[in-house]
């Protein structure tokens, strides 16, 4: 039993590392040093949304926010501000940011939630949702036409590298799904 265990994966690390690169992201593109706010105006910046319930984009992730809403629905999770702590249905992509948050904030913060037997499943999905997301916004990246700020965005948001002061300001005008 014991190999079985120690094989299993834990997604909570990984999972802070990419919230870190989406912390990063949103912020900058959102201009704003406090999470809530930041997370609030993101909510008005919707078009990688559109597309995706026109099914043009994150098709990978629709599965996913299935499993979430049902999940949330059943055992809703800590909610911060005026969200309920599930998720209406799989086209409900303001309740999915809200969804990240919250389990950054309960792993961060060690809410009592994080020691529930199904609160792994809500960091699995959380990672593997966020994980397309900002896959999304790499690859929106790439297609830009200066390949070298590209590279560094890329690095950036991995956490491979950090942008030089100099360049800071180019580097996170790029980092924006539009």
């Amino acid at each position: 039993m014991v190999p079985f265990r120690q094989s299993q994966i834990s997604y909570a690390e990984k999972y802070l590392l990419l919230f870190s690169a989406f912390n990063a992201w949103y912020r900058r593109v959102t201009g704003e040093r406090i999470d809530a706010r930041a997370l609030h105006a993101l909510m008005y910046r919707d078009a990688v949304w559109v597309e995706y319930r026109r099914g043009e984009s994150l098709e990978r992730i629709r599965p996913i926010i299935r499993k979430i809403t049902i999940l949330s629905n059943v055992r809703p999770l800590h909610s911060y501000g005026d969200w309920p702590g599930s998720l209406d249905g799989p086209d409900d992509w303001q309740g999915l940011i809200h969804f990240w948050y919250a389990v950054r904030c309960t792993l961060v913060h060690a809410n009592a939630d994080a020691q529930q037997s199904y609160y792994p499943l809500y960091t699995q999905l959380a990672y593997e949702s966020l994980n397309i997301f900002m896959t999304e916004v790499v690859m929106r990246l790439q297609q830009d036409t200066s390949s070298e700020i590209d590279d560094e965005a890329v690095r950036y948001l991995y956490g491979d590298a950090l942008p030089t002061r100099r360049r800071h300001a180019d580097l996170y005008a790029r980092i924006n799904v539009k």
